[in-house]
């Protein structure tokens, strides 16, 4: 029969098994997971390092298209002010059209990259890893020296943009005097068709249904007008004498009613224009890209230098410092650029 010794012997040997066994499991458990983290340090590094790579070949690469796009939108500028000045013949047009889907596509690729380089950079460590990378690579300068050519090159480019606007201010302006001086010939070439018209329905004396002939139908120009009434005079009959000298009273006037059109079609062309460069946005497109690449300086460097940058908020001030300044200019002039510079603060706002 058992003793009591002996039953305390055999559960002191059991529990000793026990703990001999549990800290072997846990022994192995946790090299397993040493491995394991290894592994997993060992596949991080790697993509952060393929990461780096493809982050430094998309910025190369979009250092090339901005150039590219630079030059582009220069030329397709110097042709479209040759076009407006009536230069180019159809062929030379459609060369323009080309050129304009070119730099349309080239900077649609130059949107992407810049969107693949953001997306990259605010990788959590990859960010921190490419400016590390970007100073290893740069030892000659300092954060300080990057810093301050990220912003002179990102305050040139403000002072081109402001150069845009001031030009788009003047053209608007001039759109704008255009728009008034015509507005005095739609005026004078339409009382004189009028005139012409309502001399036409005198003659015509107790015969109504011919007089709303000489009366517009609907959006009809005064070239449709003389159009219809050539039409109408071929449908008279012999015995409608009256009714042919009415028109005829009209169609001797057929270049009174061209000016007319002619300048009501360039009425609609300047304010088609005017519409197109109040809503500016090609300007609005290239300020969004600006604050876009000040929002990266700003993210890169405040992780550089440990304190919050404000590059957007500076290249913003600069801008509207500088266009709004008092120059001597006329008040119109400052205007417009007032206008503009808003519009493009109200239309970046809305992306």
């Amino acid at each position: 029969m058992e003793t009591e010794r002996e039953r305390e012997s055999g559960q002191a040997e059991v529990h000793k098994n026990s703990d001999e066994l549990t800290l072997d499991g846990l022994q192995r458990a946790s090299e397993e997971l040493r491995q394991k983290v290894a592994e997993m340090e060992t596949q991080k590094k790697k993509h952060i390092e393929t990461q780096i790579s493809e982050h430094d070949a998309l910025i190369e690469e979009a250092r090339k298209r901005q150039t590219l796009s630079d030059k582009a939108n220069d030329t397709v500028e110097y042709f479209r002010a040759v076009n407006e000045n009536g230069l180019l013949d159809e062929e030379g047009k459609a060369k323009l059209k080309e050129l304009e889907k070119q730099v349309v596509s080239i900077e649609s690729d130059l949107g992407h990259i810049n969107n693949r380089i953001k997306s990259i950079y605010e990788q959590p460590e990859i960010g921190t890893r490419i400016v590390e990378s970007a100073e290893m690579e740069k030892s000659a300068r300092t954060a300080e020296e990057a810093y301050e050519k990220a912003v002179k090159e990102l305050e040139l480019e403000t002072d081109k943009l402001e150069e845009v606007i001031i030009n788009h201010a003047q053209q608007t302006e001039d759109i704008k005097h255009k728009i008034y001086e015509n507005g005095a010939v739609v005026r004078e070439t339409g009382a004189i068709v009028y005139n012409i018209l309502n001399d036409a329905r005198g003659v015509l004396r107790n015969k109504p249904a011919m007089k709303n002939e000489l009366i517009y139908h609907g959006s009809e120009s005064p070239r449709e007008l003389i159009a219809r009434l050539k039409q109408r005079r071929k449908e008279l009959g012999l015995f409608q004498g009256r009714e042919k000298a009415a028109i005829d009273l009209v169609l001797k006037h057929e270049k009174e009613f061209e000016a007319a059109t002619a300048a009501q079609q360039q009425d609609d062309a300047l304010n088609n224009t005017f519409a197109e460069l109040v809503r500016a946005s090609e300007l609005t497109r290239r300020y969004r890209e600006l604050m876009d690449k000040a929002k990266i300086v700003d993210t890169r460097f405040t992780n550089i230098k440990g304190t919050r940058m404000l590059v957007v908020n500076h290249l913003s001030y600069r801008l509207r410092e500088n266009l709004l300044k008092e120059g001597g200019e006329q008040a119109e002039r400052i205007h417009w650029k007032k206008e503009i510079l808003n519009t493009i603060y109200r239309n970046s706002e809305k992306r």
